[in-house]
């Protein structure tokens, strides 16, 4: 148990370094972010722990890792076999081929309802993982002047990140 809550602690702590770091005020969001946390599977915060890893490695188009990335590149490499084998194997081909693949097999929700680590595409252009879906935040690779960063979407989005679809990661334990 107490293995546990030192890695949840950890995990939390990066959270908040990050947006401390970021200027982000902590608010009761935040709370309520750790509390969804806690009752997320292991899967989830390891897959968490591989893309926050990645914060602020560079951006360069076509690339799926270690070093560098693209929006898919970046999906692809923190959800192939980060957890264990993976299910099935993300086209990096563009966010369009990557959203018709995950329709295909049923694992679209309403980002509304989406949970940590599950994935985020705006229409044929993006992709990244949902992190925060009540603050509408997510994490990608987002272009070369910013690379693997937190943005935001829906409302608080820009024009291009303003109707994005969610899917469940179907190899990670709801």
């Amino acid at each position: 148990m107490l293995k546990r809550s030192v890695q949840l602690g950890l995990t939390l702590f990066a959270i908040f370094s990050v947006k401390a770091q970021s200027g982000a005020r902590l608010n009761g969001n935040d709370i309520i972010l750790r509390e969804r946390m806690l009752n997320e599977g292991n899967a989830r915060r390891v897959l968490f722990r591989r893309a926050i890893d990645r914060l602020n490695y560079p951006y360069v188009r076509g690339t799926d890792g270690p070093r560098t990335f693209d929006c898919t590149g970046f999906v692809k490499f923190i959800t192939s076999g980060s957890v264990g084998p993976a299910v099935y194997n993300l086209p990096h081909q563009s966010a369009g081929d990557m959203r018709n693949y995950l329709s295909g097999r049923g694992a679209q929700v309403d980002c509304k309802q989406a949970l940590l680590m599950d994935i985020i595409i705006f229409g044929n252009r993006h992709a990244g993982f949902v992190i925060d879906p009540i603050n509408e935040k997510y994490l990608s690779a987002l272009g070369r002047k910013w690379g693997v960063v937190f943005a935001s979407y829906g409302a608080k989005g820009t024009a291009s990140h303003r109707n994005p679809s969610c899917f469940r990661n179907l190899w990670l334990k709801r």
